[in-house]
């Protein structure tokens, strides 16, 4: 049965451990912490996410994002507004 589950980003540049095939569909502030919701399918084999977020105004090396999503923007109550971006699931098969 799926369901959403919703992950910490406790760095701007991270990887996540999410069940294969989850989508990456929301990203918010809870508290002071950023976070992204996903829908996931749980027990299905874990695989990593690469996820960023970036400062408005953040330089960033011109292939920084190849290959990313826009997840969302969200502004912290501090005023910092983050856009969010995630890579498709990496295989892990071989």
């Amino acid at each position: 049965m799926e369901t959403i589950w919703k992950y910490l980003i406790e760095n701007p540049q991270t990887t996540l451990v999410m069940p294969r095939g989850a989508h990456i569909f929301s990203t918010g502030i809870q508290g002071n912490a950023l976070v992204v919701w996903a829908h996931v399918l749980p027990g299905a084999p874990e695989v990593p996410r690469r996820v960023r977020a970036v400062n408005t105004g953040e330089t960033l090396a011109d292939d920084a994002l190849s290959g990313a999503t826009f997840v969302g923007t969200v502004t912290h109550r501090n005023g910092i507004v983050w856009h969010v971006f995630a890579w498709a699931e990496e295989d892990t098969s071989s």
